[in-house]
């Protein structure tokens, strides 16, 4: 199970919704934050979002891939995590 800070939908690929997530850290004083060291892909094939929040749910970890980051964000390229949704497994 993944809890994390759902972004901006990305794509459609292979009938795979495509989402950019913020996995969340525990802070002593603050709670549950952003990690921003933790940016994550996230593929469902069941569930879709319509706007951006706190998601929690079972996936499964993939492959990680090589992403480019826009101007904005340094224009660098960095390593993601891949998370699938894994309905399959028992809650």
């Amino acid at each position: 199970m993944k809890t994390g800070l759902l972004g901006k939908i990305e794509e459609t690929l292979s009938g795979k919704n495509c989402y950019q997530i913020a996995l969340l850290r525990r802070d002593p004083d603050l709670g549950e934050i952003p990690d921003h060291d933790k940016t994550a892909i996230l593929y469902t094939t069941k569930t879709t979002f319509s706007s951006e929040g706190k998601i929690s749910m079972t996936v499964r970890k993939g492959k990680p891939v090589e992403v480019q980051l826009d101007e904005e964000s340094g224009g660098f390229k960095q390593m993601w995590d891949v998370y699938e949704e894994a309905e399959d497994i028992v809650k």
